[in-house]
């Protein structure tokens, strides 16, 4: 079980924080990752995406925005993991498939 926070955003997308308080998604993704090149401009942030934006918004709208929605009250059960990747050129590109893993219950 995967605690989730508050709805929050990234530049170009609304998301929901997934906490990783036994770091096991780091290092799944640190393991899974090893042989691909990551684009990345910040720290990763383990989360559900809610959608891209498709127009600016101010950083106070957005804001007011995302406190107006519930956080989750129940944590994300996880049973399985799917490593994806995509071109990151391609915001809307398709994913591919790497690696599924089922997780012990």
């Amino acid at each position: 079980m995967l605690p989730l926070a508050a709805p929050d955003s990234f530049a170009s997308a609304a998301f929901i924080p997934v906490g990783d308080p036994q770091h096991r998604l780091a290092s799944w993704r640190e393991v899974l990752g090893s042989d691909a090149r990551e684009v990345r401009q910040a720290a990763y942030i383990p989360h559900i995406t809610l959608g891209l934006y498709r127009q600016k918004v101010t950083a106070d709208i957005l804001r007011h925005r995302l406190s107006e929605i519930e956080p989750p009250s129940m944590p994300l059960r996880v049973e399985r993991l799917h490593y994806a990747t995509y071109d990151a050129r391609l915001q809307s590109g398709p994913l591919e498939s790497r690696c599924r893993l089922t997780l012990d219950a």
